[in-house]
């Protein structure tokens, strides 16, 4: 790498020595928060907001408590001019409590136009800008220091002009790459607008110091915030204000020592869009500050709500992994991470109830959850989520929380082995309702099926054979041949059943059962039949196969459901007619419950293609090519995109990609992107790598890749990545009701 082509920040701006007081000061109130996404965030948009959406922002904006708004560039768009111009002519619109803040560069026309907009707007802030930067006079301005402090005093002299005698007006300055300017330049201009504009305490200037492009550690934009915050005259006079940008990702930390430094009011966006990496985050920065106990002065409580809106108006998603906001950041899939946090909600819970509080009002304190989820609106059920990676805490969570079981511990452990087969199978993350389904099919089914069975207070009859024992429970497990090592049992949540669970030797193996029913007895007689009935499937938690060990038909008649491809699905379906072939020539092969859906929805469209199980998964198209023995081509890639805010199912060629910006002009559509696995799932039904062109809950709109017509047989995922279907070009126009199209110049 280059590194030589770069000069250090300290080089390239020099920040005057002082004794920092900074650091050791907390935050104990928040700023004034101030967004610009309808003016900063906005500019950054590649198709910018209409008015409807700058509406719809701005009425978000006031329902979260905002009291200062910029709300555009006048001067710069008709459109920015109109939306000023409709806040300030319809009565209401703005609230009393809430002033507005319009843009202007130093130039008297643009200054003239921006007093127009703003005519009747009783609370408003005439904001003016340019660049100070040494690069920037040079390069851009092409004036020298002196020459470029002169163009700023006459432009705000102008706007004195123009604002003399009006009530409710008053001005802010920034001075464009403060971060790259020298202090002492910096000075000069402030205080000389403070005086020009006979700043007083209740009529302040704002002057905001832009990090508009970060070019150094968050320390070094504190200093500069302290030395200004020690420097400027009519300190008391003045409301010093920030604004960073995100260019080295650390704009919540610079705002956030600026504020530590002397700043009192801070500009950003909403979830950081703005220029290149964006504006600072507004909802990171309150939610921060929320966690550290002090109030941030706005209502966040209803942050999915909140992150709809905002993705709306700017027709660009929030991250899944964006602080607070993200659809994962509450969601723990590690079996550490799991227990710990299964542990600290048991705690919590219990310490509310010693204290006598609601569990809403408790001190919070639980492993890896900085903030409760219910503070922003969000319930705990996404908060532990099951795959591959997940431990026996979060599985048993899971359980609890959703179905009232409370597995033994050594249950807990097997029973991991039993999701992780099922998960490393499939690839996918496996629901609440999926796991239960899973642990149905393995334990409870077990001890239900094939089994013909009688008890009294002291003996058993089961399957014909006759036992004996202290209880009938006893009695069963005599009659079966299982020696009880524990027993438990419990009500299933605030629900009629009542679950048992065995812990069962059959000859040198040990085995757990259970079994649920609303009478005690038949749960605990269950239990027994569940831990003999996998005992001769091949299901102890001793056998050398481990936890995917099947030998069918074995023993008392009992009937252990297979987990075979697709078990992350929780469904099971017996091999007799719900199967189709392996790809590698077996038979019968089960398929899983969305794969089922798939071939109804197939077979409702007269498309005869056989569904194929495949070995393994195939989540890309060389993997499904490889396992076919077909050309990458002849995959018809299932990709789900956002176009417009609203799904789009492309069927697109494997040995390409497509080209979303000339998809999207080939739509005359505005953008698409990419999306979430959240959104695929709820758009399809399906996850991501075995997206089926058909089987949704819903007709999805689908562009279909005319690149795949030259391909005599196509083969497109059935529903999961282990299935895949083949058809033909026309059989596949047919089943989605598709636009073909080409996805990329090349093709």
């Amino acid at each position: 790498m280059p590194s030589h082509r770069y000069r250090p920040a300290h080089e390239r701006v020099h920040v005057p020595a002082l004794l920092r007081r900074w650091p050791g000061r907390r935050i104990e109130r928040a700023p004034l928060w101030v967004p610009v996404d309808l003016r900063d965030g906005n500019q950054a948009l590649a198709e910018p907001m209409d008015p409807g959406r700058k509406q719809r922002m701005f009425d978000l904006f006031l329902a979260m408590g905002f009291k200062e708004i910029e709300i555009g560039y006048p001067s710069a768009s008709r459109t920015d001019f109109d939306f000023v111009r409709q806040l300030a002519t319809t009565p209401g619109a703005v609230p009393e409590d809430v002033t507005v803040v319009v843009f202007t560069a130093a130039r008297a026309d643009l200054v003239d136009r921006t007093f127009e907009a703003v005519e009747g707007l009783p609370r408003v802030v005439v904001h003016l800008y340019t660049a100070t930067a040494p690069l920037w006079r040079k390069v851009v301005l092409g004036k020298e220091r002196d020459e470029l402090r002169a163009l700023i005093t006459a432009a705000a002299e102008r706007m004195a002009r123009l604002g003399e005698g009006r009530e409710g007006l008053r001005f802010q300055f920034s001075p464009e790459v403060f971060n790259l300017t020298e202090p002492d330049y910096v000075l000069e201009v402030c205080n000389g607008l403070t005086e020009l504009w006979d700043a007083a305490p209740d009529r302040p200037v704002i002057h905001n110091l832009p990090a508009t492009v970060e070019i150094a550690t968050p320390n070094v934009y504190a200093d500069q915030i302290e030395y200004m915050d020690r420097h400027l005259e009519r300190r008391d006079s003045v409301i010093l204000s920030v604004h960073p940008h995100n260019d080295r990702g650390t704009g919540v930390a610079c705002a956030e020592l600026a504020v530590l430094a002397g700043a009192q009011r801070v500009e950003g966006c909403l979830f950081g869009n703005g220029e290149r990496t964006g504006n600072v985050d507004l909802v990171t920065l309150a939610l921060n500050l929320h966690t550290q106990g002090v109030d941030p002065m706005l209502d966040l409580s209803d942050i999915d709500g909140i992150r709809r809106t905002v993705e709306h108006c700017n027709r660009l998603p929030v991250h899944e992994r964006h602080p607070y906001a993200g659809d994962l950041v509450h969601t723990a899939f590690s079996g550490t991470h799991q227990d710990a946090i299964r542990k600290g909600f048991a705690q919590h819970a219990r310490t509310a109830a010693e204290s006598g509080i609601p569990e809403r009002e408790a001190p919070w304190s639980v492993p890896y959850l900085p903030i409760d989820p219910a503070d922003l609106g969000r319930d705990y059920e996404a908060v532990i989520r099951v795959n591959s990676q997940s431990g026996k805490g979060g599985i048993a969570y899971l359980l609890q929380s959703g179905e009232g079981l409370e597995l033994p511990r050594r249950l807990q452990i097997e029973f991991a082995r039993v999701v992780q087969e099922a998960t490393d199978g499939s690839g996918q993350e496996m629901t609440a309702e999926e796991l239960y389904g899973l642990f149905r099919a393995e334990y409870l089914a077990a001890g239900q099926d094939s089994w013909d069975w009688r008890v009294t207070e002291d003996r058993a009859e089961v399957n014909g054979r006759q036992g004996v024992g202290a209880g009938p429970v006893d009695a069963v497990a005599d009659a079966v041949g299982v020696e009880i090592l524990s027993f438990s049992e419990h009500r299933a949540g605030s629900g009629p059943d009542a679950v048992a669970y065995v812990e069962a030797r059959v000859g040198d193996a040990v085995v757990w059962g259970a079994g649920r029913d609303a009478s005690v007895l038949t749960a605990g007689v269950r239990a027994v039949l569940s831990a003999a009935g996998r005992a001769a499937a091949g299901r102890a938690a001793d056998a050398d196969s481990g936890a995917g060990a099947r030998a069918a038909g074995v023993g008392a008649g009992a009937r252990a459901a297979g987990v075979g491809a697709g078990a992350g699905e929780g469904a099971r379906a017996d091999a007799a007619g719900a199967g189709e072939r392996r790809h590698d020539g077996a038979m019968n092969s089960p398929l899983p419950a969305r794969s089922l859906a798939v071939a109804e929805a197939l077979a409702a469209a007269g498309v005869a293609g056989e569904i194929v199980v495949l070995p393994d998964s195939a989540r890309t198209a060389a993997e499904a090519a490889a396992a076919l023995g077909c050309e990458v081509g002849a995959i018809a890639n299932s990709l789900v995109f956002q176009c417009d805010g609203e799904p789009l199912l492309v069927m697109t060629s494997g040995a390409h990609r497509v080209d979303t910006a000339y998809l999207a002009a080939r739509l005359n559509a505005g953008t698409i992107t990419r999306a979430s696995a959240a959104q695929v799932r709820e758009a399809t039904g399906q996850a991501i790598g075995g997206v089926a062109p058909t089987g949704h809950p819903a007709p999805l709109r689908t562009v279909v890749d005319t690149a795949l017509q030259q391909y005599p047989v196509l083969w497109a995922a059935a529903g999961h990545p282990h299935t895949v279907v083949p058809m033909t070009y026309g059989e596949l126009l047919r089943v989605t009701a598709g636009t073909p199209s080409a996805v990329t110049p090349e093709a």
